[in-house]
Formats: structure tokens, sequence, C-alpha cells
């Protein structure tokens, strides 16, 4: 516990930050997706169910603008530039494009 802000990592350069649950999903300044922590079902989108303890970049996309994990970090959903949203939940197991399930996406 800190009593006041205190820089977490060495990592610079974060645009947004969003946590749910135990995991963080983040966006740096040059559109490329982060995340890190309890990967529930696979919920943070690296491709596998295993926890990580640093910040891990998702996929090879530089063109995220939004990202938002659900509580407890089972489901994600971004945006990206072009204002299409992409959703990844672990009930599903199959990263989808909002109202298109076959759309696959890096998320």
């Amino acid at each position: 516990n800190y009593s006041i802000p205190t820089q977490v990592g060495s990592l610079e350069n974060w645009a947004s930050v969003s946590a749910g649950g135990s995991g963080m999903l983040a966006i740096k300044t040059d559109g490329t997706l982060w995340a890190w922590g309890t990967n529930t079902g696979g919920g943070l989108g690296l491709g596998t169910t295993q926890d990580v303890s640093s910040p891990t970049q998702v996929g090879t996309l530089t063109d995220w603008a939004t990202a938002h994990l659900s509580y407890p970090g089972s489901s994600a959903i971004a945006t990206k530039t072009n204002g299409v949203a992409i959703l990844k939940d672990s009930l599903a197991c199959l990263p989808s494009s909002v109202g298109h399930p076959l759309y696959k996406s890096v998320l």
C-alpha cells in the first residue's frame, strides 16, 4: 500500500489503464494494447490462460483506442481507432467483433 502516487514498474508512455478483478488492460501512446494479472479463462486476450505478472503486449496491432476489463476479469472489450469494437469473453472462448461472432481479432 502506498499513501502517495507511486510509479509501478519502469515502463512509460501509458495512455489509459483499465482494471477488472485481478487483471489489467492498458494502451500505450503508440496504440499498442498490453495486459497483465490474473488471466481467468483467457480473458486478457493473450492466447493462454496463464497469469502474467508484468505487462505483456497483446498481438501486434497499433490502433487501439480504448480497452476495458470486466470483473472478475473474464471478459474484455476494446475499440480500435476506426471505431470497431472487439469483445473477448472467456465464456465463449472466441474473440469476436460485437454483433459479428465470426470476426477474428487478436484480442
